[in-house]
């Protein structure tokens, strides 16, 4: 969508934590990022940018293209709807990392989709709710603010000649079995999943977050004394793999195959989480972003090489430094390397944050600009 939709040099507003191929977007179109401030969601994933901040970015950095992410991971939902509006206004293009929303739309029960909320364009992963093949996914457009021409050109440049026809069909089997399905079949996985959030929520030291999706259900462990991390590995014991874990939370995802059985073995499971005294760690507040020295493509072109982490400040980075949980990068390729962000990584680090982008999986080193 970003190659799509922007020129070299031209400006994306975006979210700190989109995913990292929208780094790959910036990289392949030589845009120039500009991060929207984020806002905390009851579930403790990031929410949507403040409305008055997008609009002073709208008018002062003159955007070729808005992307937000919605719903988040674990679920999270905001009022697209009024974002659109505003975007447009300024006559900017609205694009949406929809990865986690394949479902939504097709049951009243549901949460409306992107293109019903006004989003020019937006990025479903078909695999994560519909039971197509990894990686299936599709691209959805509305209106004319996104040159279907250049569309295609784009996907021309990313999409082999040679794709794998088992996933193709997959995506057809996934859209033909939704466009045919009757009403029930999302009735009973969202009342599944409310019975079981409703039995959780009844369990000492665990806290179940409000259902945006109500297909997911995000339950915090740290009143039971564990982490995300922990409770997922009690699970796994208990014959349950969760579908995401942070060091607060783990997320169960109700999928084309789950059945009531599933629900009642995860609420089964939660009760082998033995009551510990419970953890008030606070979440190290995320740094301010690092000067930008150079765009994505410059960094991601120049020469670079390794130093060790002990060693980086003042340094620019040469690779991206992402740790799980919050799941916003700490750097950026081209970013200047602060105290503060060392600061904040070794906090991290502390308390056992993985890190996605470095080379160096142990993170000691981390490539800078040669």
């Amino acid at each position: 969508m970003i190659l799509a939709s922007c020129r070299p040099g031209d400006a994306v507003i975006l979210p700190r934590d989109a995913h990292m191929s929208a780094l790959g977007g910036l990289i392949l179109a030589g845009a120039r990022p500009v991060y929207s401030s984020l806002g905390a969601m009851e579930d403790r994933s990031w929410g949507p940018p403040d409305l008055e901040d997008l609009s002073a970015a709208l008018a002062s950095q003159a955007p070729r293209a808005v992307l937000l992410t919605r719903p988040s991971y674990a679920g999270s939902l905001f009022d697209l709807d009024v974002y659109a509006e505003r975007i447009h206004a300024a006559g900017v293009t609205l694009l949406v990392d929809e990865a986690h929303g394949a479902h939504v739309g097709l049951h009243p029960a549901l949460p409306e989709g992107a293109l019903a909320l006004g989003a020019d364009a937006a990025v479903q992963s078909t695999h994560k709710m519909l039971g197509a093949l990894t990686p299936g996914a599709m691209l959805h457009l509305k209106g004319g603010r996104l040159d279907q021409d250049r569309v295609h050109r784009a996907l021309s440049l990313l999409q082999t000649t040679s794709p794998s026809y088992l996933v193709l069909a997959s995506l057809d089997a996934a859209r033909r079995k939704e466009a045919l399905a009757p009403p029930e079949r999302w009735e009973a996985p969202i009342r599944w999943a409310r019975l079981a959030r409703e039995r959780i929520a009844g369990l000492p030291g665990l806290r179940v977050m409000p259902p945006g999706d109500p297909l997911k259900i995000g339950i915090d462990v740290t009143g039971a004394g564990l982490s995300g991390y922990e409770a997922a590995d009690i699970l796994a014991q208990e014959g349950v793999i969760i579908e995401h874990a942070t060091h607060r939370l783990v997320v169960a995802f109700m999928g084309p195959g789950t059945r009531p059985g599933d629900l009642e073995r995860l609420a089964e499971a939660c009760l082998a989480f033995a009551r510990h005294a419970p953890r008030n760690e606070p979440d190290p507040p995320m740094p301010p972003i690092p000067p930008m020295v150079l765009l994505p493509r410059e960094a991601f072109f120049a020469e670079s090489r390794p130093i060790p982490w002990s060693r980086a400040l003042g340094e620019v980075s040469a690779e991206l430094v992402c740790p799980y949980p919050p799941g916003a990068p700490a750097l950026v390729p081209g970013e200047r390397i602060t105290p503060e962000v060392v600061e904040y990584l070794d906090d991290m680090r502390a308390l056992g944050a993985q890190f996605v982008g470095p080379a160096d999986p142990n993170f000691e080193t981390i490539r800078i600009m040669a």
